[in-house]
């Protein structure tokens, strides 16, 4: 390896950090530079394992040493995308031996697990969960830790480790599902700007997780966001007329409250680039909200959007 060499000619460019205070273990857990420092028959995921145990060994302390942005190693992992075993033995890795970096916020205050809940698949937030130590009162075990500084911790944004895992590229129904029985008041608990779960699933057009949600607590459903946006506005808004559709059979509340001037069926209909005007559940929405508002119609400035969209879904249906 190309890395032992670099090592034994430079012993002490382990103790070395660069500009953004990483060590040569920082650099490995975060996949920089692997191709370059490695000639190994291995894959980079393997090789990265590889490396990054290889100089934690050598440089055990590096893996208590935070970056400038207040990192450790186990938040710059967590952070990038990661699927594979050797990913998941990394973490392993990690964990076992900087056990104290679970509690610790970095300088954007967010915890491993918030950080997980953003990138990682459920068989990693669930080894990342599970590492949150409990703490022994009255020689009863109680999930102290867990409950007071992990689930329940917002960061900056005021957003708990659920509202991330919300966030998350591809979010999983069974980290959501994880994150709610961990703690089932956080399906009601806003962040900064008033969202709570079930905005964001909204927003971002998950479909599946909005009817968990919905189904564990249909009153989120009538929650205002600080804006006083409610879920079935920014389902209108995002163009997820699946979404749209499902709240309106779940509930009718919200079809009349305007937002800056705008009911729902033009949040639908205004310059959404992906709402798809052809689809059976665009028509459907667009009906439903429509009968919700007739008087809609009795507006020929709003309805000339309206009826220009209809005209051109009439048409190819």
């Amino acid at each position: 390896m190309l890395l032992k060499s670099i090592i034994r000619l430079n012993p002490t460019v382990m103790h070395e950090r660069d500009d953004y205070g990483y060590t040569l273990l920082y650099c490995a857990v975060e996949s920089r530079s692997v191709q370059q420092l490695s000639s190994s028959k291995y894959s980079s995921k393997r090789m990265e394992v590889l490396m990054a145990q290889y100089l934690h060994e050598l440089y055990p302390e590096s893996i208590t040493i935070s970056d400038i942005s207040g990192d450790y190693a186990l938040h710059l992992l967590l952070r990038t995308e990661k699927g594979s075993e050797d990913r998941k033995e990394l973490t392993r890795h990690l964990l076992l031996h900087h056990q104290g970096a679970v509690l610790t916020p970095n300088g954007a205050g967010s915890l491993p697990l918030h950080l997980d809940c953003n990138y990682g698949p459920l068989r990693i937030l669930k080894l990342v969960y599970d590492a949150y130590p409990v703490a022994y009162v009255d020689e009863t075990i109680v999930e102290l830790e867990r409950q007071s500084r992990v689930i329940n911790r917002q960061d900056e944004n005021g957003q708990l480790p659920f509202h991330r895992a919300l966030r998350a590229s591809e979010p999983s129904l069974g980290s959501i599902k994880l994150m709610a029985a961990a703690n089932p008041a956080s399906l009601t608990t806003a962040d900064n700007q008033g969202f709570i779960p079930l905005h964001f699933a909204c927003q971002l057009g998950h479909l599946d997780i909005v009817k968990y949600l919905v189904d564990a607590n249909e009153e989120s459903l009538r929650v205002e966001s600080s804006s006083g946006h409610l879920p079935l506005h920014l389902a209108c808004l995002g163009g997820h007329c699946s979404i749209v559709n499902y709240i309106l059979e779940r509930s009718f509340n919200g079809v009349s409250l305007r937002i800056h001037d705008k009911l729902p069926i033009e949040l639908l209909l205004c310059d959404n680039a992906n709402c798809d005007t052809d689809s059976f559940e665009f028509v459907e929405a667009f009906g439903r909200l429509l009968r919700a508002n007739p008087e809609v119609v009795k507006n020929a400035s709003r309805m000339m959007t309206v009826h220009i969209r209809s005209l051109g879904t009439a048409q190819t249906s």
